[in-house]
C-alpha cells in the first residue's frame, strides 16, 4: 500500500485451498528471509569469539600495567616526573643565585686585591736618629793606637820613612772612616702591624675561602641539576609509556564491553526470532474464501451491460405495450382506411423544423412560427 509499510499480497486460484496455501507459505518464506537478512546466521559465536579474542587482550594489558607498576615501585610516572621538575626547578634557582654569588665575590677579591697592593703591611709608630757608638768607639781605639805608633817610629825614623808614611796612610784612613759614621747617624724606627692591610688580608682571605666554596656549591649543584634534568627525560619517557599502556586497556575495555553489548544483542534477537517477536508480521492470516472473488472493474462491466440490457428491454416492453398511435403509417395500417391529415398535438414543447408550406394539398403539417413544425409526442388526431 502507498505510503504505508503494509504489503498487500493477492493469489488468484480456482482451488481456494491452494490460493490459501500458497499466501501462507509466501508470508512464513518473507518472514524467514526478513529474519535472514536482519540477523545474519553465526553473529553470535562471532560477537563471542571477538569478546574472548579482547578479553585475552585486555588481560594481558592489565598485566604490562602491573609489571610496569612494579618496576616504578608503585609510583606513576607522572607522579614522579612532577615532583622531579619541583626538584629540579629548585637546584636551578640554587645555581643560578651561586651562580651570581661567585660573580660577586669574585668582585670582591679583585677589589681586595687591588686595595692590598696599595695599603701598607706595617705603620711607623717610632723614629730616631744616633750614632753608632760601638762603631765609632772601634775607629778612635784604632785611630789613638795608629797614632801612638806614628809617635814611636818618628823617634826612630824620618817622617819620610817607608814605615812612618804608611802609619800616616793608615790613620788618615781610620779619620776617614770616623768621619763617614758620623755623617750618617743611625736611624732607629719602630712600626707596628697595619690593622686596615690586616682586615685586607683577612676579608680577602674569607672571599677566596667563599669563592672556593661556591665553585664547589656550583659545581655540586650543576652535576644535581643534570641529574633531576636526566631523571625528568627518563619520567616524561616512561609517562609515555604508561600512557600508551592505559590508552592500550582502555581501547581493549571498549571493545570487549561493545562486544559483550553486541553478543548480548544478537542472543536476545535470536531469543525474539525464535519466539516470532520479530518487527515484521503477517497482519491477516490468508484463509480458504467461501466465494469466489469477482475483480471490482470486472462486476462493475457486468452491471453496466445488466443494467442496459433491463433498461433496452423494458422500453422495447412499454412500447410494445403501449396502444396509442404514434404515425400515421400506424393509422392506415391499423384501421386499414386511407388517412387524408394528420394534425399533431403538442404536448411536450418538442420542436423541429418542417418544409411544409401549408399550401392545403395535404403534404404539409401546418405552419410553425419562423418556419418550424411541431412533431406529434405520442398521439395524433385522425382526419379521414
Amino acid at each position: 500500500m502507498n505510503k504505508s509499510n503494509v504489503i498487500t499480497v493477492s493469489y488468484s486460484s480456482d482451488d481456494p485451498k491452494l490460493a490459501a496455501k500458497v499466501l501462507d507459505a509466501f508470508g512464513t518464506a518473507y518472514i524467514k528471509e526478513h529474519q535472514r537478512v536482519r540477523t545474519p546466521p553465526g553473529q553470535v559465536e562471532f560477537f563471542d569469539q571477538e569478546a574472548d579474542r579482547y578479553k585475552q587482550q585486555l588481560a594481558d594489558a592489565e598485566a604490562k600495567i602491573k609489571d610496569f607498576s612494579k618496576e616504578q615501585n608503585g609510583v606513576a610516572p607522572h607522579v614522579s616526573r612532577d615532583i622531579t621538575l619541583q626538584k629540579l626547578s629548585d637546584f636551578q634557582s640554587t645555581l643560578q643565585q651561586t651562580r651570581a654569588d661567585l660573580s660577586t665575590a669574585e668582585q670582591r677579591i679583585e677589589s681586595l686585591e687591588k686595595q692590598a697592593t696599595t695599603t701598607p703591611q706595617r705603620l711607623t709608630t717610632f723614629m730616631s736618629k744616633q750614632d753608632n757608638f760601638q762603631v765609632l768607639q772601634n775607629l778612635k781605639t784604632t785611630l789613638m793606637g795608629l797614632q801612638l805608633k806614628r809617635t814611636e817610629y818618628l823617634t826612630k825614623y824620618q817622617p819620610d820613612y817607608p814605615l812612618v808614611q804608611e802609619v800616616d796612610k793608615q790613620i788618615a784612613q781610620t779619620q776617614a772612616s770616623i768621619a763617614a759614621e758620623e755623617a750618617k747617624p743611625i736611624e732607629q724606627v719602630t712600626t707596628d702591624r697595619n690593622p686596615t692591610y690586616a682586615w685586607i688580608n683577612e676579608e680577602l682571605a674569607k672571599a677566596k675561602a667563599e669563592y672556593k666554596g661556591l665553585q664547589a656549591k656550583e659545581a655540586t649543584t650543576q652535576s644535581t641539576v643534570a641529574v633531576y634534568e636526566a631523571q625528568a627525560r627518563d619520567l616524561q619517557q616512561k609517562g609515555l609509556i604508561e600512557q600508551d599502556l592505559y590508552r592500550n586497556f582502555k581501547t581493549n575495555e571498549d571493545n570487549y564491553l561493545l562486544y559483550l553489548r553486541k553478543r548480548d544483542q544478537a542472543r536476545m534477537t535470536e531469543a525474539l526470532d525464535s519466539t516470532r517477536i520479530v518487527n515484521v508480521s503477517v497482519a491477516e492470516q490468508p484463509v480458504a474464501p467461501s466465494m469466489p472473488y469477482n475483480s471490482p472493474t470486472l462486476v462493475g462491466i457486468i452491471g453496466m451491460l445488466v443494467a442496459m440490457t433491463v433498461t433496452m428491454g423494458a422500453v422495447f416492453v412499454q412500447e410494445y405495450l403501449d396502444p396509442s398511435f404514434r404515425t400515421p403509417t400506424e393509422v392506415s395500417t391499423a384501421l386499414n382506411i386511407p388517412l387524408l391529415a394528420a394534425v399533431p398535438h403538442q404536448l411536450n414543447g418538442f420542436h423541429v423544423n418542417g418544409n411544409g408550406n401549408g399550401n392545403g394539398n395535404g403534404n404539409g403539417n401546418g405552419h410553425g412560427r419562423n418556419g418550424s413544425h411541431t412533431l406529434p409526442d405520442k398521439s395524433i388526431s385522425i382526419i379521414s
